[in-house]
């Protein structure tokens, strides 16, 4: 659909756009911030992030590395960032030397604060240029099978902007699947989220999103609404996050008129990482949309997804999905669409 096409080339852009914008900062920058290991080693360099027990850092000899947050005794910059502890306490500031060790220095507008540095899950940067806050991956897969003629594509791509009191992400999942002869079947879903952030790990989010699916009898379904959220678990190795909302769609069944509906979101999503060769990072989300206007229908979206990393920041992911409704938007339509894609990707 023209709608559907028209998004999938801004997504692309825009992550095009943050993909060009990270190289370009990356070329210019000057890597002036200073680790130090607890075996007395320094790496010059720049932070880029703290996330799941490791700091992710930009040198200009052995390009971007990870370390083991267990392994570094001090870190020192003077970009601005945002610093949780494991008990969801939230400093903002540059990051400094301690004189006393096992400490981090925080210094904020308002003084400095020593927080205990096996303490720290979270270190975000909170840069000066908007574009800079993008992170975010690409994936691609294709598989063929010449005895039957089936042919499967697959695109993913997701973008993730973070601020000091707001951020965004955009996601953009494609999943076609066609046989010589017989029409394509498309499952497409495109998401936008804007999260305004609070103290203790709470969230207040806008979900904008389009659906398509073939195979459940939908042309196209366009969801707006809202919700919150909290990371109930946030360690460096595990983080565990739910949220509740209520959302308004349209839809557009196969060959039927479109309706209007009400319906309740719960979801959870469980993010794990292992340190192992290779690097593994397992993602887990559920969502539940009860129907409230529709009284009795549910729809259930079940996603899990393993990357492993081949090279530097290039991975191979494979992922299972399962979407449910017990009451399709076409009269005769499959309950659930289920499958399996392979996909090779980069994330910057």
């Amino acid at each position: 659909m023209r709608l559907l096409d028209n998004l999938r080339i801004i997504i692309s852009f825009l992550v095009a756009l943050s993909c060009f914008s990270l190289v370009v900062s990356d070329v210019f920058a000057a890597k002036t911030d200073l680790v130090i290991l607890k075996n007395g080693n320094n790496i010059t360099g720049e932070v880029k992030a703290l996330e799941l027990g490791k700091l992710r850092y930009s040198t200009d000899d052995i390009g971007t590395i990870n370390i083991e947050w267990d392994e570094i005794a001090g870190v020192e910059s003077k970009a601005q960032f945002e610093v949780e502890l494991r008990d969801a306490r939230l400093y903002f500031g540059s990051l400094g030397m301690s004189e006393q060790e096992g400490m981090l220095a925080v210094v904020g507008e308002t003084g400095t604060e020593e927080v205990p540095l096996a303490e720290v899950v979270l270190i975000t940067p909170i840069k000066n240029q908007v574009l800079a806050r993008f992170d975010g991956s690409v994936s691609l897969g294709f598989n063929y099978t010449k005895a039957n003629q089936i042919f499967q594509l697959n695109l993913g791509a997701d973008s993730f902007y973070r601020g000091r009191k707001y951020g965004g992400s955009a996601r953009l999942n494609v999943v076609n699947t066609g046989q010589e002869s017989q029409e394509i079947t498309k499952k497409n879903d495109l998401t936008f989220n804007l999260h305004r952030f609070f103290s203790r790990r709470w969230d207040v989010t806008t979900v904008l999103g389009f659906e398509q699916n073939s195979e459940l009898g939908l042309d196209l379904r366009v969801l707006l609404g809202g919700g919150f959220s909290r990371d109930l678990i946030l360690t460096n190795l595990n983080n565990l996050r739910a949220g509740a909302g209520i959302l308004v769609n349209r839809e557009w069944p196969s060959g039927a008129e479109a309706t209007n509906n009400l319906e309740g979101l719960l979801g959870v999503n469980y993010r794990i990482y292992r340190y192992d060769d290779p690097e593994t990072d397992i993602t887990t989300q559920l969502m539940i949309y009860p129907g409230i206007s529709d009284f009795g229908r549910i729809r259930i979206n079940f996603e899990s997804k393993v990357k492993w990393e081949i090279y530097k920041d290039f991975f191979i992911n494979l992922t299972f999905y399962d979407n449910f409704d017990n009451r399709p938007a076409t009269a005769g339509a499959a309950k659930n669409d289920l499958g399996v894609t392979f996909g090779i990707g980069w994330s910057y």
